[in-house]
C-alpha cells in the first residue's frame, strides 16, 4: 500500500477591521491564498458600547488562542489594541496595516485617531504593542505638512508616538487596470468629479475638500463638476452645473470616471486614496492637494495644490483645461499601470507575513526590535 503523504496544514491568521472597503478585502482575498483566513469585524458604533465589543473580540480571540499563528490589523485603534497584547503575550506576530486616519492628527476639524483622548491611546499603545507596522505611503509615518497650517506642522505615527521602536515598512495600494479602464469614445469637455462617501457632515464635508468643489462649481459655472458619494442634501443650494450622486456600484463608477477629464482630490488630509487612482486608469486627469501620498500618485501627470487656498485652485484650474488632455490622460493610466500595480503589493504583503511567521521570537521580544522603514 502506498502511503499518502499528509498535506501541511496552512497557517492561520487573525484579521480584524471596523469596515471592509474594497482595498481591505483585496488583503484578505491576497492572503487567504496562502493562509486560513478567520475574519472578525470590531463595530466601533455606537461608542458607547464600546467596553461591550472589547469583551466580544476577547471571548472570540481566547476561543481561538491555540489555533492562530498570527495576527493582522486593518487600520489602528480600539480593534487593534487586544490582538496586538496577545500576540505581545504569546510571541506571536501582530501586523498592524495602517492606511490614513490612524496616523493623523487635525483637531481643528475633529478629525484623526490620534487628537482623540482614548481612541488615540488604545491606538498608540497598538503600535508600540506590535511586531511590525505596514504603512501605504511614507508620509504616514512623518511627514512636514504644509497645505492646511491650522494644527500640527508634522504628521504622522512618528509624530505622536515619539520613541516608537516597532518595525515599519510601506506597502502602497495596488490596482486591476483591467477592470478600471475607460468606457465609451468621449469624454465631457472641462468636466470634473470627485469621490467622498458620506461627506455630508461638516467635518467630512471639509475633510474631502468639498467645499472646495463646491466653491469651483459656482467660479466656474461653464464646467461641469460631479461629486459621487454624498448627496449633500439639506445644505445650501448647490449651483446648477453641479450634479451629485449616492454610492454607485463599481461599474457606474467607472462610467462616471470615463465621462470626466478631471479628477478632483482636494483633501485636508489623505493616506493613499484609492479614487483617484481609479480615475487615472480611466483616464482622468488629477488636480490633488499636497497632502499624503497624492503628489506621488499625480507625479508629472496632473496637477497639485501646494496649500488649501481658492486664488490657487482658480489658477490651477485655468491651467488644467489648456493643458495637452489626451498626452495627460494617456500618461496617467499608463503610471498607474507602471507603478502601482495590485500583483505588486499582493507579492509584498504574501512576503511580509511569511516573513514575520517564521521568524523565531519569544513572548515579550517584539519590542526590542529597532525600527525600519
Amino acid at each position: 500500500m502506498r502511503w499518502q503523504k499528509k498535506a501541511m496544514k496552512k497557517p492561520a491568521l487573525f484579521f480584524t477591521a471596523l469596515a471592509f472597503p474594497s482595498f481591505v478585502k483585496k488583503d484578505i482575498a491576497t492572503l487567504g491564498n496562502r493562509f486560513d483566513v478567520f475574519v472578525y469585524q470590531f463595530r466601533a458604533t455606537p461608542k458607547w458600547l464600546t467596553p461591550v465589543r472589547f469583551l466580544q473580540q476577547l471571548f472570540v480571540l481566547m476561543k481561538r488562542l491555540f489555533s492562530v499563528d498570527g495576527y493582522v490589523c486593518a487600520f489602528g485603534g480600539y480593534h487593534s489594541f487586544l490582538p496586538a497584547l496577545l500576540a505581545r503575550l504569546t510571541g506571536r506576530p501582530c501586523l498592524i496595516i495602517v492606511a490614513g486616519t490612524d496616523c493623523v492628527s487635525f483637531p481643528s476639524i475633529q478629525y484623526g485617531n490620534l487628537h482623540r483622548k482614548w481612541l488615540g491611546l488604545f491606538t498608540r499603545c497598538s503600535y508600540r504593542l506590535a511586531s511590525h507596522i505596514s504603512a501605504v505611503h511614507q508620509s504616514l509615518l512623518l511627514y512636514d505638512y504644509t497645505y492646511y497650517p491650522a494644527d500640527y506642522p508634522q504628521q504622522g505615527i512618528l509624530a505622536f508616538c515619539p520613541g516608537l521602536r516597532t518595525e515599519t515598512s510601506v506597502m502602497p495600494y495596488g490596482y486591476d487596470a483591467s477592470f478600471f479602464h475607460r468606457v465609451g469614445d468621449s469624454k465631457m469637455p472641462n468636466s470634473f468629479i470627485t469621490v467622498a462617501v458620506g461627506a455630508g457632515g461638516l467635518s467630512r464635508y471639509r475633510l474631502k475638500g468639498i467645499d472646495l468643489v463646491v466653491w469651483a462649481a459656482r467660479n466656474f459655472p461653464e464646467y461641469a463638476f460631479t461629486i459621487v458619494g454624498s448627496e449633500l442634501e439639506g445644505g445650501e443650494a448647490l449651483p446648477g452645473n453641479l450634479r451629485t450622486h449616492g454610492v454607485v456600484t463599481a461599474e457606474r463608477l467607472r462610467e462616471l470616471y470615463s465621462e470626466h477629464e478631471f479628477y478632483l482630490q482636494l483633501s485636508i488630509s489623505e493616506g493613499f486614496p484609492n479614487a483617484p487612482c481609479e480615475a487615472m486608469l480611466c483616464e482622468c486627469i488629477v488636480i490633488g492637494s499636497r497632502v499624503g501620498a497624492l503628489p506621488d500618485i499625480i507625479g508629472d501627470t496632473g496637477f497639485v495644490l501646494n496649500v488649501r487656498d481658492e486664488a490657487m485652485l482658480r489658477h490651477l484650474i485655468q491651467v488644467a483645461v489648456q493643458c495637452d488632455k489626451h498626452r495627460l490622460a494617456q500618461a496617467a493610466r499608463q503610471r498607474i499601470i507602471d507603478i502601482f500595480p495590485s500583483e505588486k503589493r499582493e507579492q509584498a504583503l504574501l512576503a511580509l507575513m511569511d516573513r514575520l511567521l517564521n521568524s523565531d521570537r519569544s513572548p515579550g521580544d517584539w519590542a526590542a526590535r529597532p525600527s525600519a522603514s
